[in-house]
């Protein structure tokens, strides 16, 4: 999440840090012109409402009240051992309710709920800057970011916002392994298969297969790592840095390189932490250098301690609730947009009682049986 830093600055605002500090500070942004142009064209809160990943602002400030994980929806509870369904809680109508109240004050934009990507960047570079609030996954959602007076007024992010029951929650998906090679029933010697599909994992493969070959696109020497560092390294999440790029494979075409779709490997997060850049240096004065290491140690000291595992589905079930996942997912993003313009009364016990009728009338108890079922077998 991001605030602008620069409105800040100009009306003499302290980061907020809650939710109600940022209520605060996005009155101010509305009624006292920071961008200095003499028209009320400042948008407070703004964001892409159906990404499905960190451009969904309603999503990062819905956290702020219980833990939601839009590309999830399904979470486990404290104990690690339930599935619930967060979107139905009391905290989440609480989210809403902010939400709600910030439209209702003509705090937040409305056309989030409508925007495409194209669309949502082309806010974030208009000239002059008229985002005061979003979350921005990614400096590139900046056109030319090094050079952009945008992204500086923006940067570097802020850490999740608490919320009035003290909660502070950042989406979070666990690392998990995916289908990348097969062995079929036309192998001839399956064990050998087993052993060549085994291989890719090994360390030293692995960093082939990610980084290109040793001594020409990358080195572990340490002497040369002594010379280089990292976003990680000089945040001080890292005591030193493990690898160095000597060069940008993933822009060009090899024989030691096929490109990290292609083959299996092994991506430690230790490792992907302790990767210098092509060049190895970090400008402290330019936040995009060390935007991932900002990132990693705000956010993910906010994910829940215990997070949903990959569900393996059988085949039945498998069918089964991706006709309910996929339904509930479009009816909530649908009922989150209502809910938070007026076009339902999120303050109604009538309007929210019917929100969960029709949840259930979708299948959500049945998906939810079958997800905790799942869960229970594979532990």
């Amino acid at each position: 999440m991001y605030i602008n830093r620069s409105w800040l600055d100009t009306l003499g605002l302290a980061e907020p840090k809650t939710t109600d500090e940022l209520r605060n500070v996005l009155i101010a942004f509305r009624d006292r012109d920071p961008n200095g142009n003499g028209r009320q064209d400042e948008i407070g809160v703004f964001g892409w409402a159906s990404s499905t990943g960190g451009e969904n602002t309603p999503a990062a400030l819905i956290n702020s009240f219980v833990y939601w994980n839009p590309g999830q929806h399904i979470a486990l509870d404290p104990t690690g051992r339930r599935i619930t369904a967060p979107f139905t809680e009391d905290g989440f109508r609480k989210g809403l309710q902010y939400l709600n109240g910030l439209f209702r004050d003509r705090l937040l934009d409305a056309s989030m709920f409508t925007v495409d990507l194209q669309s949502y960047r082309a806010v974030l570079n208009t000239v002059p800057m008229v985002v005061g609030f979003s979350a921005i996954p990614s400096v590139g959602n900046f056109t030319d970011y090094e050079n952009n007076a945008n992204y500086y007024a923006m940067a570097p992010l802020i850490e999740p916002l608490m919320g009035p029951d003290g909660l502070s929650y950042t989406p979070f998906n666990e690392y998990v392994s995916g289908s990348r090679a097969f062995i079929t029933n036309r192998a001839r010697n399956v064990d050998l298969a087993v052993k060549v599909m085994d291989s890719f994992y090994e360390y030293d493969l692995s960093l082939i297969t990610r980084y290109g070959e040793e001594g020409v696109d990358w080195t572990r020497d340490p002497a040369i790592l002594n010379r280089y560092t990292n976003g990680f390294k000089e945040l001080g999440i890292i005591p030193n840095v493990l690898l160095h790029r000597l060069r940008d494979v993933h822009s060009s075409t090899g024989s030691q390189y096929w490109g990290t779709s292609v083959t299996p490997q092994y991506r430690s997060e230790m490792l992907g932490n302790s990767v210098t850049a092509v060049g190895g240096l970090v400008d402290m004065s330019r936040p995009y250098s060390y935007h991932d290491a900002t990132n990693y140690q705000l956010y993910i000291p906010k994910r829940p301690q215990y997070i949903l595992p990959r569900l393996v589905y059988n085949a039945s079930d498998g069918v089964t609730t991706a006709q309910i996942s996929t339904d509930v997912n479009t009816y909530v993003r649908q009922s989150i947009a209502e809910f938070v313009t007026n076009v339902r009364d999120i303050n109604s016990d009538a309007a929210w009682n019917a929100y969960i009728r029709e949840l259930n009338n979708m299948g959500l108890q049945q998906w939810m049986s079958i997800a905790q079922a799942t869960l229970d077998r594979q532990r």
